[in-house]
């Protein structure tokens, strides 16, 4: 039988022959609720005959994948349709005086539909996308022991005296899961996986429970947030640089070492925690490192600035590169490098606000002057001028 033509019939048996109308109309009778068995039956026969034609043939493997994709989305809309029969349409079939039979055969139907889809996950492992969502009918019966899982996680975790924030944050994003309309056989397998690794361990610790998390790639972007908080407060508490760049350097050999528990993350869409962790200890050393080498060099700075004998200018730094511009270009000065001439300033120089003349600073007023800078120099000559009047009367002097 064609694909389609199965398809079809399957969605008209669901669509008109079971529908809650139908059932209220009463006109089943017994032998309708066998002819009801016998089309199941029959029904899943056939698909999986199709199953062994369409998906062990010798077409190319996107072919079977894309074969077995749409056989799940068929089979998983047609048991939702049955399920909201069987919840949502009980008002219009509960009065028909073959209610139980009409419960039980819907609830026949949904096995039926979860059968096919498990004998597809277990049969053709290779094709079946456990990241696809589950149906209702299977999420209400994994749902109870999912939640009863929680419960008692959440009791071992206050046993444990596990910080109220972590906690928090762990039930918060296991309730959410469990609400989930898109709730996967993925997401249930890491789920579990994970609440029975923690149920395990008997002396459970903050520290061993964060490891657990890692381990998983539990990659929540508040977890993430958590444990770099949590490092950063370690950090402050530390007193030296380096003793910060060691402690990162040792974290960043503990995730790297670390054992993989789960290949999957808990949120498929976010980046690993693992790698967000790592570049975290990367950026953070990093940035240490610069800081510690800006601190020597502003320590080296200040014992040069010690060391080095010193004059007190009454120059401002801009008015000193403008003097220094002043003799370069009229020849008073003939330094080997423009360079050399900032550098000897700066070690030797310093003015009433700046105890440490930077290079680039004299470089940078050298070569924008500024006309406020130039008057104001202007203002001095003159006064150096009136001086030399003064004491040499060189303006009355008439040369020979």
């Amino acid at each position: 039988m064609p694909m389609n033509t199965y398809y079809r019939r399957l969605h008209l048996f669901v669509s008109c022959s079971i529908s809650p109308e139908a059932m209220a109309s009463g006109d089943f009778c017994l032998s309708d609720f066998e002819r009801w068995k016998k089309f199941l039956h029959d029904s899943s026969c056939e698909l999986r005959l199709l199953m062994s034609e369409h998906l062990m043939g010798v077409d190319p493997f996107p072919v079977r994948r894309n074969w077995m994709l749409s056989m799940r989305q068929h089979l998983t809309e047609l048991s939702d349709q049955v399920n909201g029969y069987l919840h949502r349409g009980r008002k219009v079939w509960a009065s028909n005086s073959n209610g139980r039979l009409i419960r039980s055969h819907y609830l026949l139907t949904l096995a039926c539909f979860q059968d096919l889809l498990g004998y597809a996950a277990l049969k053709y492992v290779n094709l079946f996308d456990k990241s696809l969502r589950m149906t209702t009918y299977q999420l209400f019966e994994l749902r109870p022991a999912f939640r009863l899982m929680v419960v008692e996680m959440n009791g071992h975790l206050i046993d444990a005296g596990i910080d109220e924030r972590l906690r928090a944050l762990l039930l918060t994003t296991l309730w959410g899961v469990n609400r989930s309309k898109g709730f996967s056989p993925v997401d249930y397998e890491y789920y579990t996986k994970l609440m029975k690794a923690v149920l395990s361990e008997q002396g459970l610790t903050q520290q061993r429970l964060v490891e657990l998390l890692i381990s998983y790639n539990f990659n929540k972007p508040a977890f993430y947030v958590y444990i770099v908080r949590c490092w950063q407060d370690m950090l402050d508490g530390m007193e030296g640089l380096q003793e910060q760049v060691e402690r990162l350097v040792h974290q960043n050999e503990e995730i790297s070492s670390g054992v993989v528990a789960s290949g999957s993350p808990a949120f498929s869409n976010h980046s690993s925690l693992k790698q967000d962790l790592l570049m975290f200890c990367r950026q953070k050393k990093e940035y240490l490192q610069e800081l510690i080498a800006l601190r020597k060099m502003a320590h080296q700075d200040e014992m040069d600035m010690r060391e080095a004998s010193r004059i007190l200018s009454g120059f401002t730094v801009p008015q000193i590169s403008l003097f220094l511009k002043l003799q370069v270009e009229k020849g008073l000065l003939v330094p080997d490098s423009l360079a050399g001439l900032y550098r000897f300033v700066s070690r030797h120089f310093y003015t009433s606000k700046a105890l440490l003349i930077s290079e680039k600073s004299l470089k940078r007023e050298y070569e924008d002057v500024k006309f406020s800078t130039a008057y104001k120099m202007y203002l001095v000559f003159l006064d150096f001028i009136e001086w030399l009047d003064e004491l040499f009367q060189v303006k009355s002097f008439k040369p020979a």
